[in-house]
């Protein structure tokens, strides 16, 4: 698998918060982690994930760290 596929599952990994369970319950409703992290903020909220969670999810803040690795 190449970087760019990869990055995606690893920034949902590295997203603080965000646990399997969580993840998972994401994954089932958008499909794939780009679908995740293209989601509306309403959207995720209406996943019952904690708001700064769901606002790490929206601003893409683990995009960063998981560039890094």
């Amino acid at each position: 698998m190449e970087l760019d596929s990869s990055l995606p599952w690893l920034a949902l990994a590295l997203t603080p918060g965000l646990a399997s369970r969580l993840s998972a319950r994401l994954l089932k409703r958008f499909g794939s982690p780009d679908a995740v992290f293209r989601a509306p903020l309403t959207d995720l909220e209406g996943c019952r994930l904690p708001a700064p969670v769901a606002q790490a999810v929206f601003k893409k803040e683990a995009f960063k760290r998981a560039e890094k690795n």
